[in-house]
């Protein structure tokens, strides 16, 4: 597989594995906007079949075009890493949990030390959020599926956007989640594809 070092080549990359289009510019630069007062972002797929890598970093870009301030997408699925594999090696370079990359001017590239414990995604997330320097983290939920993993993370976080596709996620999928996560942290739904 390719390996991509820029934002541009990683969401192609992205948009052609998953065989769908992602959320617009004009999409993402209106969900930045309504997000602008949460500084750690959880995106949270409605289901296992729904990706929300591309989706993560046309956020980030969105972000950085609006704010011009640094921002940190934490790639925490452990499991099945998305942006990691495509980047290659990450240094070990922000904290002894989490690699760092930065796949353009403004926006790293997170990811925690691989691992198959259960509950282990969630210390190192939690790692990852104690010591944020960047203005917004958004960060790639999918993985945490297990003894509530999910809400355990959701729980670090200023709020969880959950993330259906267009035309195949049901509405009762996007019920149950909505009804599990604090209806404070509870951000909404977003539709790509």
């Amino acid at each position: 597989m390719e390996k991509a070092t820029d934002l541009e080549t990683l969401r192609a990359i992205l948009e052609a594995r998953d065989g769908v289009g992602l959320a617009s510019r004009d999409d993402c630069i209106t969900v930045a906007r309504r997000l602008k007062n949460h500084r750690r972002i959880g995106l949270l797929p409605s289901s296992k079949e729904v990706g929300v890598t591309g989706v993560t970093l046309q956020l980030a870009k969105s972000f950085v075009e609006l704010y011009d301030s640094p921002v940190g997408v934490v790639d925490a699925n452990r499991r099945w890493p998305g942006v990691a594999s495509l980047v290659g090696e990450v240094p070990i370079s922000f904290s002894p949990c989490f690699g760092e990359v930065w796949i353009e001017p403004q926006v790293a590239l997170l990811v925690p030390n691989a691992t198959t414990k259960t509950g282990a995604g969630v210390f190192q997330l939690a790692n990852m959020v104690e010591e944020s320097r960047f203005s917004h983290m958004l960060c790639d939920l999918t993985g945490f599926w297990q003894l509530g993993e999910h809400l355990a993370a959701a729980s670090l976080l200023d709020g969880v956007l959950i993330v259906g596709r267009a035309g195949h996620t049901r509405e009762n999928d996007l019920l149950r989640l909505s009804d599990e996560i604090t209806p404070s942290r509870n951000l909404g739904v977003l539709l790509v594809g």
